[in-house]
C-alpha cells in the first residue's frame, strides 16, 4: 500500500477496516508513532481535501522525489530550519526557536506538510487540518471578527465557539513535527528508484501490467520499471506472459501470484469494495461500469471479481448490474452491513437505502432481501441501524 494517495476518510473508513479486523483509529496513530511508517500529505488547492500516502521510513528516499524549497514563505523556512536543527519537536518548541506565534507556527508547519517537507509522528492532526482562514487558530481572529461574533451571538454561544476553535487548533497541532529530508540531499540513482518501485507495484498488484502502472503516481517511467522486471524474469524472480484477460500489454507476475491464478476460485463469492480502494480495478486498470465513478462514498459489489451492483452516496442508492436478481441479489445486499462497521468518527448513525434502480427502496425488487438482513421500513426507504449489525468475524 506504499505510495497510494487517498483522502483521509477513505483510508480510515474503507481501506484499512477492510483489511484489519477490529480496526480502530488508534492503531494507525500507534503505527505512525512507532516510526515504522511516515505519512505525506498534499492537496491540489487550499480548499481541497488532503490526500495522504504512507511509506516505510527506510524506503522513503528511494520512492519519493525530494521536493524543492524555493517557494517557501519566511515563516515556513524558519520552521523548517528549526525542525532540521532540533529533530522531532512540538509546536511550542517551534514557536520558541523560530520566534513565531502559535498561529504562525501552525500555518508554517502545514505549509511544510503540503510542500512535502514535513510530517508528524501522529496521524491525529490530519483529521483536523486547518482550512484557509480557519478560525481554529485563535490568534488569527482579529478584533473586528470578535466584535462581529459578539453582535451575532449570545455570550454563551461566543464562549462555546471559542472553546471549539481552541480544541480544533490543539488537535491540528498535536504530536511532534519533523523534517522529512536532511539539509544536504542524498543521491538516489534512477536504477535504485526503479527497483524500489518495481518491488512495491508487483507486491501491490501481484500481476502487473502497463494498465495498472498508468494509474499509479510513480516518479519513474514504465520503461525503467519494466526493464527491472525483465531482469527479474531472467533470474527467475518474476514471470512474464498474458495471465489475465482484459489487458493488452504484456504482464509481469510474482511466481506465487501466477500459481494462485491457476487455482479454481469461488465465482459466486460477493464482496463490497470502496470505489477508491486499490483492490478495485474498475475505473482504473479496467473499464468502469456505466455511471460508476471512483469517488469517496461510492462502492461496488463484486461477484467473483465482476461488478454486480453499484452503491452510491454511501448506500443511499443501489443500482443492479449484469442481470442481478434472485439469490444473487440477496447475496449482494448481504454485503451492505459492512458499510456500518467503520470506526468512529467515520461510522454512520444508520444506513438508509432510498432507491434501488429507479424505484423507491421499499417498493423495489430488493425490498425483501434488504428486510431479511435487518433493514426496517422508514416511509419508502429502508434503514439499517448499527445495533442490527454483527461484529466482523
Amino acid at each position: 500500500m506504499q505510495g497510494v494517495w487517498l483522502p483521509i476518510e477513505v483510508w480510515e473508513r474503507d481501506v484499512l477496516p477492510a483489511r484489519i479486523s477490529g480496526y480502530h483509529t488508534s492503531l494507525l496513530d500507534a503505527a505512525c508513532a512507532s516510526g515504522e511508517l511516515v505519512w505525506l500529505a498534499r492537496r491540489s488547492t487550499d480548499l481541497a481535501k488532503p490526500r495522504v500516502a504512507f511509506f516505510r521510513r527506510e524506503e522513503l528516499a528511494r520512492l519519493v522525489t525530494r521536493p524543492g524549497e524555493d517557494g517557501l514563505g519566511a515563516d515556513a523556512a524558519r520552521a523548517l530550519e528549526t525542525l532540521r536543527a532540533r529533530g522531532a519537536v512540538f509546536v511550542r518548541d517551534v514557536m520558541a526557536a523560530a520566534d513565531l506565534t502559535h498561529a504562525q507556527s501552525l500555518e508554517a508547519l502545514w505549509d511544510l506538510v503540503f510542500a512535502g517537507l514535513a510530517t508528524n509522528d501522529s496521524f491525529a492532526p490530519l483529521r483536523h487540518v486547518p482550512r484557509p482562514g480557519d478560525a481554529g487558530i485563535r490568534e488569527a481572529a482579529a478584533d473586528e471578527d470578535r466584535r462581529d461574533i459578539a453582535r451575532r451571538y449570545t455570550r454563551r454561544d461566543a464562549q462555546r465557539a471559542s472553546r471549539w476553535r481552541a480544541i480544533r487548533e490543539d488537535r491540528a497541532s498535536a504530536g511532534r513535527w519533523s523534517a522529512l529530508w536532511p539539509a544536504e540531499p542524498v543521491a538516489v540513482d534512477d536504477l535504485e528508484r526503479a527497483e524500489a518501485w518495481a518491488h512495491v507495484l508487483l507486491a501491490r498488484h501481484g500481476v502487473l501490467a502497463y494498465e495498472h502502472f498508468e494509474h499509479e503516481d510513480v516518479p519513474v517511467p514504465w520503461s525503467a520499471v519494466s526493464d527491472v522486471l525483465r531482469r527479474w524474469e531472467m533470474r527467475g524472480d518474476a514471470r512474464r506472459g498474458l495471465f489475465v484477460e482484459g489487458f493488452v500489454s504484456m504482464q509481469f507476475g510474482h511466481r506465487s501470484a501466477v500459481e494462485r491464478l491457476r487455482e479454481t476460485g469461488d465465482d459466486r463469492r460477493m464482496a463490497v469494495v470502496a470505489a477508491m480502494d486499490p483492490a478495485n480495478p474498475y475505473g482504473a486498470s479496467l473499464p468502469a461500469p456505466e455511471g460508476f465513478s471512483r469517488i469517496p462514498g461510492a462502492y461496488l459489489v463484486l461477484e467473483g471479481g465482476r461488478p454486480v451492483m453499484r452503491v452510491e452516496s454511501g448506500g443511499k442508492r443501489l443500482v443492479p448490474l449484469n442481470g442481478l436478481a434472485g439469490e444473487r441479489l440477496a447475496a449482494a445486499v448481504s454485503t451492505l452491513p459492512q458499510l456500518l462497521r467503520a470506526p468512529a468518527p467515520y461510522r454512520g448513525r444508520r444506513l438508509e437505502v432510498l432507491q434501488y434502480g429507479e424505484d423507491a427502496a421499499g417498493r423495489s425488487d430488493a425490498a425483501v432481501a434488504l428486510r431479511s438482513i435487518g433493514f426496517e421500513p422508514s416511509g419508502e426507504s429502508l434503514v439499517l441501524w448499527p445495533s442490527r449489525v454483527s461484529p466482523r468475524p
